[in-house]
């Protein structure tokens, strides 16, 4: 069943690194169907709920993996943040800043229309993304990450084969 976050209640997790990262902004999500600028960004290795406020400050290092939970709850507009399992700031949602307007969310993309379209990103991948319609509370954020651990750690690591370096034909006269 695809997730319904549409209602303002949802969880969005994602394993995550940017590489390379420079200070400034550069958007995670995007709740507004890339036509506003409010959403959330990481800015100077913390994350930022654009306009309101900075939370988690040095979570974000060049080329390292970190584990993002953002959940919110439609009842009590609370949104909360986790990095890495751990509870890292709380935002009372009141103007539904970050309620989806539309069935699309984006990743790691700037604003692509309207008066808003600044393109504040920095290269960066996703290893891994869950998206629910409810809030996760903070022991399932920590059981998620760490059945995350668990197959990562038990995923082997593929080591590139060597293959023989192929030689130029010699030319025969067939007589």
């Amino acid at each position: 069943t695809t997730p319904n976050i549409v209602t303002g209640s949802y969880s969005i997790s994602m394993l995550m690194r940017f590489s390379p990262m420079d200070t400034g902004y550069a958007r995670l999500i995007d709740f507004s169907n890339s036509t506003q600028d409010n959403g959330i960004y990481k800015l100077r290795g913390g994350v930022s709920f654009y306009p309101v406020g900075n939370f988690a400050s040095g979570s974000f290092v060049s080329d390292q993996d970190v584990f993002v939970t953002i959940t919110r709850d439609a009842t009590s507009k609370l949104v909360s943040l986790f990095i890495n399992g751990a509870a890292s700031g709380t935002y009372a949602d009141t103007t539904n800043l970050y309620a989806p307007l539309a069935t699309a969310i984006y990743f790691l993309m700037d604003n692509t229309t309207g008066s808003a379209a600044i393109n504040e990103t920095d290269p960066g991948t996703i290893a891994y993304l869950q998206v629910s319609d409810a809030p996760l509370t903070s022991a399932e954020v920590v059981a998620s990450l760490s059945t995350i651990c668990e197959v990562v750690a038990a995923t082997p690591v593929l080591t590139p084969t060597p293959t023989a370096t192929p030689t130029p034909a010699t030319e025969r006269t067939v007589r």
